[in-house]
């Protein structure tokens, strides 16, 4: 466990705040000054959404610079690697890549990012010791059938189905 410590050099730190402070000014600003009275809904306007995104994939990308050769380097590097196929989706949801069907291709992207969210979490999971087969497969029982009641409280329910609500699941 020891050597997950991050020793992290003061600017290193002071860079990582800072993307973090920018983060929730783009991310809490959009909501506070991108509604429309009129329509009464609060929803960011689109360059705060992507330039939220893109501040979490800067910052995930720099802390995986910064300890690339220590024990979290691994761990690091999938994270940013999640992050950046979230951004990717964020895109493709916006309209802002040339895609055809921007939905799937958003979907795909947010899935393929959480599974290197998945990767990081089991690889640090084994660093740490929390290895246990029973635990870990038990606890990833219990969230799949928690996905699956609230995929079907929320999409499903009442609904006929169709290939989108298929891909939710």
């Amino acid at each position: 466990m020891s050597n997950l410590v991050l020793h992290l050099t003061s600017p290193q730190r002071l860079w990582l705040l800072g993307l973090l402070i920018l983060w929730a000014m783009l991310l809490f600003g959009g909501f506070a000054f991108g509604s429309d009275p009129e329509k009464r809904y609060r929803r960011m306007p689109v360059w705060t959404r992507m330039a939220s995104s893109a501040t979490l994939v800067l910052a995930a990308w720099s802390w995986w610079l910064f300890v690339q050769h220590t024990g979290a380097g691994n761990y690091a590097l999938l994270i940013a690697v999640g992050m950046s196929f979230g951004f990717l989706g964020d895109l493709a949801m916006a309209k802002l890549l040339p895609i055809r069907n921007r939905v799937a291709g958003g979907i795909a992207s947010f899935g393929i990012g959480h599974l290197f969210y998945i990767a990081a979490l089991v690889g640090f999971g084994n660093l740490v010791g929390l290895d246990d087969a029973g635990a870990r497969w038990g606890s990833v029982a219990v969230w799949w059938l928690l996905g699956l009641v609230g995929w079907w409280l929320i999409v499903y329910r009442g609904q006929d189905a169709t290939p989108l609500h298929w891909a939710a699941l």
